[in-house]
Formats: structure tokens, sequence, C-alpha cells
């Protein structure tokens, strides 16, 4: 065989591998895991609860207002950008808002709404200046030629009939951080409009989603509720599982389960695991060679500087609770150390698991084997966690715990909070200092 030929057999057996290498995609770390942003390359679609399609064709149904309810942190808002992704939409931050006027401000801004308008009409008109409900008359003066007149837009109006006449859905995430007062009104301000075609999804925790039709009796018939289901381990690995194969990376079975069972039923969570190992790993975009995540790889490790950085915050104002007059007295632990009724409770809530819902009588038990000497009473521990609930209020309504006095139910409803309670308050874990796979 002639050199041309050996070259030209080099040349065909390398074109291939050239082609492939070509046509690689390289994708970023930053675009792979978005821990608390709008992931595209590893959204999951949950083909087997089917929440896409009923919230987009709740969407679609006309005259119809839309609640979209899940738990914190469970993935609402990606859910409805992703549905409403070939829609326009206008989406309104409820924690940004402290009444109904202010939400319209908001929309009216979004909307390039002027505030106001000028008019010139000719000294002969009737003085009519078109369709003027949306305004108001707030000063005129003459010229010459005619008079000017300068009108004041009111917000809520131009913003409903641009919606309206334009198709554009109005979001409002976080509906339940609205005052009460703010949530009646826009409820009011939008009942009639709603029937002319007005398209609004109102984003809430999993126990408010009810609460448009309770705040406004009429929208009966006209109001949807769909709740987000909670995420199963499966769902969870199918982030990893896509994410780390668009970036060359492969993963131990025992590490995917492992990740899926702590992550608290949280695609956040999750999106933030993956991308701290890799990170980790060192891996900031697609390898061109295939990289294997180390069986020893420190999990436990991993899972401390997260809750670290996540929960603590929330945590900490919790374990202060309220203010107090007096210093409070310090209860003796088997640990050997001494806490007060609040610290004492959120231990005894971390030694369950944390369990979220967690019963009265199940806490009590914790409670009881957790302190050593002046176990609180009952009515000192439901107290307590009546405080503890206030507190969390305050910081927002699905942040820290909430407490049901009525079915006397404890629940957490925040993932990184029972995280944090997990990693770094409870005292006894299932998982050794460093998690070690087998290979």
């Amino acid at each position: 065989m002639g050199i041309r030929s050996i070259v030209a057999a080099i040349v065909a057996l390398l074109k291939p591998h050239r082609e492939t290498a070509m046509a690689r995609t390289v994708h970023k770390l930053d675009d792979v895991f978005v821990a608390g942003g709008q992931p595209s390359l590893t959204y999951v679609q949950r083909t087997d609860v089917d929440v896409e399609p009923i919230l987009a064709k709740a969407i679609a149904t006309p005259n119809q207002l839309v609640s979209l309810s899940g738990p914190t942190k469970c993935g609402k808002t990606v859910l409805c950008r992703h549905v409403l992704r070939d829609r326009e939409f206008i989406w309104i931050e409820g924690g940004q808002v402290a009444n109904a006027e202010v939400l319209w401000n908001k929309v009216a801004y979004k909307l390039n709404k002027p505030r106001e308008v000028t008019k010139t009409a000719s000294t002969d008109s009737s003085g009519t200046i078109g369709a003027e409900a949306l305004l108001k008359a707030e000063a005129a003066h003459s010229r010459s030629s005619g008079t000017e007149r300068r009108f004041e837009l009111d917000p809520m109006h131009t913003a409903i009939d641009h919606l309206v006449t334009n198709k554009v859905t109005l979001v409002v995430d976080d509906f339940h951080y609205l005052p009460q007062e703010a949530r009646q009104a826009f409820l009011q301000n939008v009942k009639g409009a709603i029937f002319e075609g007005l398209k609004i999804v109102l984003l809430a925790v999993a126990h408010r989603g009810q609460d448009p039709i309770k705040t406004q009796i009429e929208l009966v018939g006209r109001f949807a509720n769909i709740a987000v289901p909670p995420w199963t381990p499966n769902d969870l690995r199918a982030i990893p599982e896509i994410g780390f194969g668009l970036l060359n990376v492969s993963c131990p079975e025992e590490l995917l389960r492992r990740l899926a069972d702590e992550a608290q039923q949280s695609p956040f969570l999750m999106q933030t695991f993956c991308r701290e190992i890799c990170s980790d790993l060192n891996v900031q975009e697609t390898r061109l060679a295939p990289l294997g995540v180390p069986h020893d790889y420190p999990l436990a490790a991993l899972f401390e500087r997260i809750a670290k950085h996540s929960g603590q915050p929330t945590y900490e104002k919790l374990v202060a609770g309220p203010q107090a007059r007096k210093q409070r007295k310090a209860r003796p632990l088997h640990s050997g150390d001494a806490a007060d009724v609040y610290e004492a409770t959120l231990r005894a809530v971390a030694a369950t698991g944390p369990a979220s819902p967690l019963a009265f009588e199940t806490l009590r038990t914790s409670l009881n084997k957790l302190v050593k000497e002046k176990v609180p009473a009952t009515h000192e521990v439901t107290s307590a966690l009546k405080n503890l609930a206030k507190i969390s209020k305050q910081m927002g309504v699905d942040q820290g715990i909430d407490w049901d006095d009525d079915s006397r139910t404890l629940t957490i409803a925040d993932p990184y909070l029972r995280f944090y309670l997990r990693w770094m308050v409870r005292r006894e874990r299932d998982e050794a200092p460093a998690l070690r796979l087998e290979p």
C-alpha cells in the first residue's frame, strides 16, 4: 500500500471522530445545574403526575382564575414559567407588594404604561377626549390653537384593559405574602375582568391554595386550584441523571439514591447538590474525557456544608425565641449540655428525622428522650410551638414552623430548615462523618 493510500485510510478512520468532536455540544455548569433559577437543560417533566398539561389546560380555560399551590421550593415558579413560555405574561413578586395600589402600579410599569397623558382638543370641540373613563383630569390650560389637558392614568384600569385586549397573563408569585386587605382588594378588582377574559395565575404555598375562593366566594365556578404533587425520589434522580450526562460525568448508583433521599422532596436542593459536586470535582463545563464521581466522595461533608449555608439564618431566629424579660430556664440534657425550651424543642424535632408533619405526641416522646431533668410540661411545649409559629410567620408564611393547635400537628414547610435540622442540629445520625460507597 502506497503512502497516499495509508494517509487516505488514516484520514477516513479519523473523520468520524473529528466529526463527532465537532458536533459535541459543550454545556456550562451554570447552564446545567441551576439552583434557585429557571433550569432548561435539567427541567424535569414529571409525566407520571401530568401536572404540566393540567396547569396548561387550566390556564387555557376561558374566564377562570388559576391558583398553583405546593410546598415551598417544590418548583412552582419553574413549572409556571415553563408552561407559560409560549405566552406573553407579566410576573409580579407578592413579597414586594404592600397593597393593591402598589401591585397595579407595578403591573402598569412592566407594561410600559405612562402615568399620565396630554390631550389636545380644538376650541370648537365638545370637550370629550376619546374613551376618558380611564383618565382623571388633573389640570388644564388653554392655548391659542386649542385646549391642552393633562390626565393622570388610573393604573388598575389601564393595566387590566391592556392585559385583556392583548391576552397577556398576569402572574402573582407568593400571593400569600400579600396582606389580607391587599388580597381582598386585588380579587375584588379582577372579579369582573375575569369574566371579560383576563387570565390570572396565583402562586401560593400548599395550605393557602384555596385562599382566593375563600376571600371571594363569587369566584365559584371561575376558579381552579392546581396542587403540585410532591417530588418522588425517582423524579429527583432525573436531575443528576440528565445533568451529569450533559457534562460527561458518571455517578455511582448508591450516590444517586442518597442524593434523592436527602433532597427533602425539593428540586432546588437537588440542583444545589449536583452543582456542588461538580464544583468539588472542578467540572465547569462538558468534559472531553468522561469522569466518574469517586465512590468515596464525602457526602456527609457536602450535606453539612450546604445545610450550614442554607437553613442556619432561619434556625437562629427560631432558637432565639421571642424576647423575654428574664433568662429562660436551662434544662439538663442526656447529652451532657443544657438547653432552654425553644432549643430543646427544636432539637427534639430534629431527632425525629425531622418528620413533617409531626404529631405532638411523637414530639413529646422525642423531648422526653432528649431532656434528662425538668422536662417541659405540655403547656410549656405548646406555648413554645405557638411562639415558634409566630416567629416563622413574621419571617414569611412558608418559612420555619407552622403549628396547628386544633390537630396538634407541627409542619416544617421550608425544606432548607428541615435539611438544617437533619444535618446540623440532630445529635444522632445514621451516617458516619463521611459516607463511603463501595465500588
